[in-house]
């Protein structure tokens, strides 16, 4: 059932009549690279079901809108030596906007590769210690997104609920913002469709909010997964056009 692929329709009420409905192709691709921050084997390892997840989901958003995710064939690996000594991170652990804005020298793949950056669970953002996600287009590098082990990989439940984090973070790569502050409300208190891959949201009394799966989605295990506007996405140097 990929794109490119065939949709067979067999029946045994048809009798051998068989009805093929062709997918249609991927018409672009995005190119991405693992890189992993200040973890050993172990915590690899531990972590390797949340990124999993992520993974999939990512390549299944995509997929919805003819986009193929392609990996990198050589992922990258920054020791937690480096990572402290090129931030100049002492006792505490929690990185601001100024070492966040040195992370990009320390990566090596060029910048048409979308970075999915793994930090260790030692580290979480200064300013925003919840999150799942970073994106740093805000510093002039939006081909680089930092992924919290520390909040992604807390338990199973966050490994679900976080489970489209990286989509949602490269959709920040690919041009989107995000769509309204909490809870799928647009700034003038308006409805986005439910599901929007971009929506954002916070835990409001003890329910999650429009950022975790939501209960009755049509995909059990998923967030979001609608791109509203996928001519941006198409149009970004960053989702390269296939040729016909």
């Amino acid at each position: 059932g990929r794109p490119g692929g065939i949709f067979r329709i067999e029946c045994t009420d048809m009798g051998t009549q068989v009805i093929d409905i062709p997918i249609k192709k991927f018409t672009h691709k995005i190119r991405y690279q693992n890189v992993f921050v200040g973890m050993d084997e172990s915590e690899k390892a531990e972590a390797q079901n949340c990124m999993d997840r992520n993974e999939l989901r990512f390549w299944q958003i995509y997929a919805r809108h003819h986009v193929e995710v392609v990996e990198e064939a050589a992922s990258q690996t920054i020791t937690d030596a480096e990572f402290r000594n090129a931030l100049s991170v002492g006792l505490f652990v929690g990185l601001n906007n100024t070492q966040l804005g040195q992370i990009p020298s320390l990566l090596t793949a060029p910048s048409n590769v979308i970075k999915i950056v793994w930090v260790s669970k030692t580290y979480n953002r200064l300013l925003d210690p919840g999150a799942g996600g970073t994106n740093l287009g805000a510093i002039g590098h939006r081909d680089v997104c930092l992924m919290w082990l520390k909040n992604l990989n807390a338990n199973q439940q966050a490994v679900e609920q976080f489970s489209q984090s990286v989509a949602h973070e490269v959709g920040h790569s690919l041009g989107l913002g995000n769509a309204g502050p909490i809870d799928h409300l647009q700034t003038d208190g308006t409805p986005y469709l439910p599901y929007m891959l971009m929506c954002r949201g916070q835990p409001k009394d003890g329910i999650l909010g429009s950022n975790f799966i939501i209960p009755g989605a049509p995909d059990a295990s998923a967030k979001h997964h609608l791109i509203k506007d996928h001519a941006i996405i198409t149009s970004s140097p960053l989702c390269i056009p296939l040729p016909h």
